[in-house]
């Protein structure tokens, strides 16, 4: 769902890759494999840390203000800018604001988390006009379903295969989705027996 509302593309790639600081009277601080994980002021006082993948891309990037962490960047496996995080100053486990980018860098969608717990989900063209509004995961879940897939049935086949020797057993898992006249109606049929390693998928 997120993957379509930031309009991604599969197989693209970032071209280029996030540019940090470069001051040398600040203290860099970096891993076994020579990559920075910390930048600190000259007097000592963070400026950000970074959480790399197993690839060595970087993974997110965390901001401060004083020792406050105030900002989070997080980039996809593709390596393009996915979400900037705000993080609430009296509880910095706590993010309050979240903005979700394109990979060229417009503005998707902005969610925004009230202090109990409200949400506002609002997403936005290019020209960074609102042009929906929810307060729920489940009201976008279904707005996205309806607008996706409206009067069509899609579904996808899992399968799960334990090590095992010769013929393998599979577990296997059908979800169907059908969405139509504003019904969403999911089955979901579980089938365990000797099955080809073939997967499947499906769409009418």
């Amino acid at each position: 769902m997120y993957y379509t509302i930031q309009a991604k593309v599969p197989g693209a790639v970032a071209k280029t890759k996030p540019e940090l600081p470069d001051n040398p009277a600040w203290q860099y601080k970096r891993n076994a494999d020579k990559q920075i994980v910390s930048i600190a002021d000259d007097g000592g006082n963070p400026i950000m840390t970074l959480k790399y993948r197993k690839n060595g891309a970087i993974w997110y990037m965390t901001y401060f203000n004083g020792s406050l962490a105030t900002r989070r960047d997080v980039y996809d496996a593709a390596g393009f800018l996915s979400v900037t995080q705000y993080l609430d100053r009296m509880n910095n486990s706590q993010v309050t604001l979240e903005n979700f980018y394109r990979p060229d860098h417009s503005l998707a969608m902005v969610k925004q988390y009230g202090s109990n717990h409200e949400l506002s989900i609002q997403l936005v063209n290019k020209e960074e006009a609102i042009t929906n509004v929810f307060h729920s995961e489940a009201q976008l879940l279904n707005w996205w379903l309806a607008s996706s897939y409206n009067n069509k049935t899609v579904c996808w086949l899992w399968e799960l295969t334990p090590h095992c020797s010769t013929n393998a057993y599979k577990q296997r898992m059908i979800i169907s989705i059908s969405y139509q006249s504003s019904l969403l109606m999911i089955w979901i049929i579980n089938m365990s027996k000797i099955l080809s390693t073939e997967r499947v998928s499906c769409r009418a």
